[in-house]
């Protein structure tokens, strides 16, 4: 998936589709303009095209009709179309098909949808539209493939090695509890055309079992919303809202509810992510997708807010995250162990040995956020966005929540343990620990590589003074330039001394304090324009990401 600014994931809601900011024609209640209409085509002649609804719905009710974007690269559904005729409407889109309020066909009539297949582009739904279809005898074409329509979870099952799609809307409580993933396994692909099956319930306390609706997704799974779900997994099993594991795409996908997992060790894994518990395969990959489920993982267990383990793209997560605790646990807002790009967590964040506002236990994440806050046990490592930073890096990333930790916790307001690479980040919340052999840092707790072109403004506390610094809380890095152009505000923090950079290294290289006033009156030496910016509405006038700018 191409990796877009936060402004315009923003604006997309990531799960949902958005009025476009670029060209594209538009089927809306407005009068209909730059679209030539003739013989059942409507085909839009410039880059910024109108066709009215009532136009559309009256050609519908007497025949086919096909709306081409024509020079309007996208097409944009920005009203409720309906029709009961026995007719077919064909949306032809060269890059991204966006259903921003819903279609409805309540006759026999029938659906087909082309949009571009290359990388990035796709169809996308608003957070309240869907496409339903009231006979699931009607015809529904995405890209050339014909799809079954189903109107259940059984018939879900039944066709998932095809292609097969939700014709409409489907509570579940009457189904009861299954005993096991209702859909076991799908090698086909799998539409939820923005419908939504509520009230889903399963427990599946079988060691080694995969527990969610679906047990391995093998097939692409896309729009599809579950709500209230309530998923239960025993020891030493993968559990998700939506998946126990995944190895295909999964997109556009949305979960509430509650999702809980038993406990696991380091030879018999255990993991639960409120939309998926582990991502796996080369081509696996979670994109566009949001989840606001509350996880739980026993002792020892992977959890995360969208993932357990694996990793996320364009996505989200606001629900809390808790753990028992134990060896080589963890826990994050969005992904318990894994990676992170373009995404973000809202979710508060506890009990595991690794803890972190959005990964837990990382290697890799860019252009990401956490505002949750989080709290690790005794010992733990615990960080406002990862609470261990172990692989290639972290980059264009901040974090504003509170971070805590217990007697020996090594705890940033950022990254509690840096075994990576850090550049341009930053982060602001309250940051502290208990017991004198903490490390606490304003950005990190313990690091032990590089870190450049960041910053940190939370308040310090908890630590001795020698494990306690505005940037950095214990600084062990072995390379021969640790850091370069970091900074923390001797103001807000209150690290009022300018040698308390790091806690154990005085004045420790190109670690430098500001006031708060000089961080909000310009940007920092080295902080490029490229990268950084500074506005009265936006961060307090404290420097910002361009590329990945706060709420």
């Amino acid at each position: 998936m191409t990796v877009m600014s936060k402004s315009s994931l923003l604006a997309l809601g990531f799960v949902a589709a958005a009025a476009p900011a670029h060209a594209a024609l538009v089927i809306s209640s407005a009068p209909s303009q730059n679209v030539s209409c003739g013989s059942g085509v409507c085909t839009g002649v410039a880059g910024n095209a109108v066709l009215n609804v009532s136009t559309l719905m009256s050609m519908l009710a007497s025949g086919d009709v096909v709306v081409n974007g024509g020079k309007a690269h996208v097409v944009a559904v920005d009203a409720q179309v309906f029709w009961s005729s026995g007719s077919k409407l064909t949306l032809n889109a060269r890059d991204d098909i966006l259903i921003d309020q819903s279609i409805s066909i309540t006759g026999t009539g029938g659906l087909a949808m082309t949009y571009g297949e290359s990388e990035g582009k796709h169809i996308t739904y608003a957070d309240d539209a869907s496409i339903a279809f009231w006979d699931t005898g009607s015809s529904l074409v995405i890209n050339s493939h014909s799809y079954t329509l189903v109107n259940d979870i059984a018939g879900l099952a039944a066709h998932a090695n095809g292609y097969v799609a939700l014709a409409k809307s489907y509570d579940a409580a009457g189904d009861g509890t299954y005993a096991h993933a209702p859909i076991a396994q799908t090698n086909g692909t799998l539409d939820g055309l923005g419908n939504t099956i509520s009230n889903f319930s399963v427990g599946d306390a079988t060691e080694g079992a995969l527990v969610g609706f679906i047990g391995f997704s093998g097939g692409p799974v896309s729009h599809l919303r579950l709500t209230n779900v309530n998923v239960t997994g025993g020891d030493y099993t993968l559990v998700g809202g939506l998946a126990g594991m995944s190895g295909n795409v999964v997109y556009g996908d949305s979960v509430s509810g509650q999702v809980t997992v038993g406990a696991g060790d380091m030879s018999r894994e255990a993991a639960a992510g409120g939309m998926v518990g582990v991502t796996a395969a080369s081509i696996s990959k979670l994109a566009g997708s949001s989840a606001a489920v509350a996880v739980h993982g026993g002792t020892g267990a992977w959890i995360g807010g969208l993932v357990g383990a694996g990793s996320a793209d364009s996505s989200h997560a606001s629900g809390t995250v808790t753990s028992d605790g134990g060896a080589g646990s963890a826990a994050g807002g969005l992904v318990g162990h894994g990676a992170a790009t373009t995404s973000y967590a809202t979710g508060n964040v506890s009990g595991a040995q690794y803890d972190g506002g959005l990964i837990g236990y990382g290697n890799r994440a860019s252009q990401v956020d956490a505002s949750g806050s989080v709290s690790g046990p005794a010992g733990a490592s615990v960080g406002g966005v990862m609470g261990y930073l172990d692989g290639s890096g972290l980059s264009d990333a901040f974090a504003t929540g509170t971070v805590t930790g217990g007697d020996g916790a090594l705890v940033g307001g950022l990254v509690g343990e840096n075994n990576g690479v850090i550049e341009q980040t930053y982060a602001e919340g309250a940051v502290s620990a208990t017991g004198t052999s903490s490390a606490v840092g304003g950005l990190i707790g313990l690091n032990r590589r590089q870190v450049t072109y960041s910053y940190a403004t939370g308040p310090v506390s908890g630590a001795a003074p020698h494990r306690t610094g505005g940037l950095i809380g214990v600084d062990s890095s072995s390379e021969g330039v640790a850091h370069i152009y970091t900074y923390w505000d001797m103001t807000t923090s209150h690290i009022r001394n300018p040698s308390r950079g790091a806690g154990n290294i005085a004045n420790d290289p190109d670690i430098t304090g500001l006031t708060h006033a000089q961080l909000r009156a310009a940007l920092p030496n080295g902080f490029s324009t490229f990268s950084w910016g500074r506005k009265s509405s936006l961060n307090g006038r404290l420097p910002y990401l361009l590329d990945w700018p706060p709420h």
